[in-house]
């Protein structure tokens, strides 16, 4: 995603979905670090 986008913000917010769970986090684009959320949501199927 760093390198897909032309945004110059230092942190990039995403969320990565599996089924129906959705789980949020952070890029540090400087430190080339990613950061997990704490907080995920569940959809009812």
């Amino acid at each position: 995603m760093d390198e897909w986008t032309t945004a110059n913000e230092a942190v990039l917010f995403s969320a990565v979905i599996t089924g129906n769970l959705w789980q949020f986090d952070t890029l540090d684009r400087h430190q080339k670090i990613i950061i997990q959320g704490l907080n995920s949501y569940r959809s009812c199927p």
